[in-house]
């Protein structure tokens, strides 16, 4: 698959629910869910990182023939090992065993489970981050297209999350420099 085009999400949906994959939905295709007009040309999941649901990811992707820089197939070993990107026949998928958080903290799927939205796209159920969770991930990142498209889905949250940073480490200057870029409080 051309990496310009879209990931097939229904494609990827199903093979992950066909073998029971415990993960979230973050990234651009979760915002795209939420309403954002910014195209994405990859799938970012977070995983839960146990062996039993590693090998049951390893088995999804390779159905979809999936391989990266480090393995010719997935297995249990690279997908626990750390982040991961699969080229699959359904497009790209990155695997996060963990994401940046707000202030150097790390966020898991344990910490994404507990609000995350199960809805229905396509006739697949889907198990995506929710939408406070997704702001905090694109405004932890801190790149100016994920800040942009946390400012699509919620105006005036890359400003609330800097003062939020900046009343946490005290620093008066991150508060009031609405400029100051939100993963530097």
């Amino acid at each position: 698959m051309p990496p310009t085009q879209q990931p097939d999400l229904l494609a990827l949906l199903a093979a992950l629910n066909r073998h029971e994959v415990d993960y979230v939905l973050v990234g651009g295709m979760a915002a795209l869910v939420y309403g954002a007009t910014r195209l994405t040309e990859d799938l970012d999941i977070v995983a839960r990182d146990m062996d039993d649901n590693m090998a049951r990811l390893a088995t999804a992707l390779n159905e979809l023939d999936a391989h990266s820089d480090i393995a010719e197939k997935a297995s249990v070993f690279e997908l626990r090992a750390m982040n991961t990107r699969w080229i699959t026949s359904a497009g790209t998928v990155d695997v996060l065993v963990s994401a940046k958080g707000p202030a150097d903290s790390t966020i898991n799927w344990r910490t994404l489970g507990r609000s995350a939205q199960t809805v229905e796209h396509g006739g697949h159920v889907l198990h995506i981050a929710s939408l406070a969770d997704l702001l905090v991930m694109k405004l932890s990142v801190g790149r100016p297209r994920d800040i942009e498209v946390a400012e699509e889905l919620a105006p005036g949250s890359s400003t609330a999350f800097t003062r939020h940073l900046a009343e946490q480490s005290g620093s008066v200057a991150a508060a009031t420099d609405p400029d100051t870029p939100a993963h530097q409080p």
